[in-house]
Parts: structure tokens; sequence; C-alpha cells
């Protein structure tokens, strides 16, 4: 029931660390605070084509972000239920 946002960002290549990587971000604006969850893949730096990520751990991230909630225990609008 809070607002909430999912975004991805990719760098094909980081010049610190040699890499690429991929964020995938998702912010929920509770009460009185912003929740932040990601998930990041470090790979090999990459292409157009993309990142070399498995399809199933993209699949777990997606999973784990969409299904995070921020929840209150004795709220009515905002219950600790988990469906």
């Amino acid at each position: 029931g809070y607002p909430a946002a999912f975004w991805t960002l990719g760098c094909r290549y980081v010049n610190a660390s040699g890499f690429g990587e991929t964020h995938y971000i998702k912010a929920i604006q509770g009460n009185a605070a912003l929740y932040v969850l990601s998930r990041v893949w470090r790979t090999q730096p990459f292409g157009q084509d993309g990142p070399a990520i498995d399809p199933a751990a993209i699949n777990n991230g997606i999973s784990f972000l969409t299904t995070s909630v921020v929840c209150l225990p004795d709220s009515a609008m905002h219950p600790c239920v988990i469906n």
C-alpha cells in the first residue's frame, strides 16, 4: 500500500573495477523513511547484447524485489500479512 518505484541500471564497464554491473532497484516510501532494496550483478564487461546473467538469477532478483513490502504490525492499511 505504500508508494513504490522499480528501476534498472546497467553499466557496461565500471572503470574502478573493470567489470560490468547491472542493478535492479526498488524504493518504498514508508511513513517515516525511504526503504531501498537492490540486487546487483557484477559481470564481465558487456556490449549491445547485454550482460551475461543467468535468467533464473534475474527472475529470483525480480521476485525478491517485487514481493518485498514495508508493513506496520498493528496497521489496517499496511498489515504484516504474507499472502
